[in-house]
């Protein structure tokens, strides 16, 4: 609803890694429809925030019954996953230099 959400992850080593900022509209906590038994990262709000929270079985049966929020929703996982792949891709293939040379540039 508003406000910024950070996710980060936590090597074994205590690294903190930010894999993702939220913001308005965005959605987290998805993988529980998928049973994903473990969150692999941690929320923190980085402002005053209003987010909404959905019961799971709420979810699915909008999901089921509403055909708009179902694409919607797809839609925004889809392009989500686009941009994972892409910086992992760029974290792949791309010197530390060449990232940041292109966030100054």
């Amino acid at each position: 609803q508003k406000g910024k959400v950070k996710l980060t992850v936590v090597s074994h080593a205590g690294r903190e890694a930010v894999i993702a900022i939220l913001g308005p509209g965005d959605f987290l906590g998805e993988g529980c429809l998928a049973t994903q038994p473990l969150r692999m990262s941690t929320a923190t709000s980085m402002s005053d925030s209003l987010i909404v929270r959905m019961e799971k079985q709420a979810t699915i049966r909008v999901l089921h019954e509403e055909p708009a929020f179902s694409e919607m929703f797809l839609a925004y996982l889809l392009m989500r996953n686009m941009r994972i792949e892409e910086h992992l891709v760029d974290q792949l293939f791309n010197s530390s230099e060449k990232r940041l040379a292109r966030v100054l540039l």
